[in-house]
Parts: structure tokens; C-alpha cells; sequence
């Protein structure tokens, strides 16, 4: 089989790869309420008004790990 060209290269397929993103932490609607000991509906309820702007894929909602540990340090601070 021939070599793929390389501006026929997905940007995901290697780490080698001039445009290469690095995936970021992050957790899905369940990793979240397991951390926060908490039900998935309390995380889709109520993740606006704690901060939390996450990044749909599809149907999925990710929680940057960033923005998760501002939420929580701003919960910290409150008490």
C-alpha cells in the first residue's frame, strides 16, 4: 500500500505530526459526579451555575480538569 500524503494526515493520528493537538485532562459526566460524589442529573442541573463550561462531543458533555478544580477552589474559598 502506498504512503498517505502528508496533508492527507489527520492531525490525531500522530504524535509526530506537525499539527499534532496534545489531548487535554479532562472528565466526562460521570467521571465528575463519582468525584463529586453527587448524581450525573445534579451535574447536568446544575454545572452552569458552578462554571463549568464543557465541550460537547456528540451527545457527551467534557469537563475540563481546569475548570473543575477552579469550581472546586471557588467552593473551598466559600466556606
Amino acid at each position: 500500500m502506498p504512503p498517505i500524503p502528508a496533508e492527507q494526515v489527520s492531525p490525531f493520528d500522530s504524535e509526530n505530526h506537525p499539527n499534532h493537538v496534545t489531548p487535554f485532562p479532562h472528565l466526562t459526566t460521570n467521571e465528575l459526579a463519582a468525584r463529586w460524589r453527587c448524581t450525573v442529573f445534579t451535574i447536568s442541573a446544575k454545572y452552569r451555575s458552578l462554571g463549568l463550561r464543557p465541550i460537547r462531543v456528540g451527545k457527551r458533555l467534557l469537563f475540563p480538569i481546569v475548570q473543575i478544580e477552579a469550581a472546586e477552589r471557588r467552593s473551598m474559598g466559600a466556606q
